[in-house]
């Protein structure tokens, strides 16, 4: 959209839709360890549990400055909840380029 996750996040949240940036990307998420589980998968194959040594841009970049997570009442609303969220991203969209101008001019 042409703006980082947090502009857009601020401008859902003016909207009425609530929304957050979400968590790290999990291979660097120090909740997420995977690798000191009695699982039997990653026991058997702890070589491939090693998160903090893959090499995962998209995740990391959409973790960084793209995702955007909403609330889980959003959809426990229904139909109607739904909706009232496409409204809200919808209009965002549409006024993006605006967004992105006032934030550089923020930054300037």
């Amino acid at each position: 959209w042409g703006v980082d996750h947090g502009a857009v996040c601020a401008a859902l949240d003016a909207e009425g839709l609530e929304s957050w940036t979400g968590y790290e990307a999990m291979n660097h998420y120090e909740l997420f360890q995977p690798q000191l589980t009695r699982l039997p998968v990653p026991m058997a194959y702890p070589e491939r549990f090693n998160f903090a040594e893959m090499n995962l841009p998209a995740a990391e970049r959409a973790c960084a400055h793209e995702a955007v997570w909403l609330d889980e009442a959003v959809f426990r609303a229904g139909k109607e909840g739904v909706d009232q969220a496409v409204a809200a991203i919808r209009k965002v969209y549409e006024q993006r380029v605006e967004l992105a101008e006032a934030v550089r001019e923020r930054d300037a």
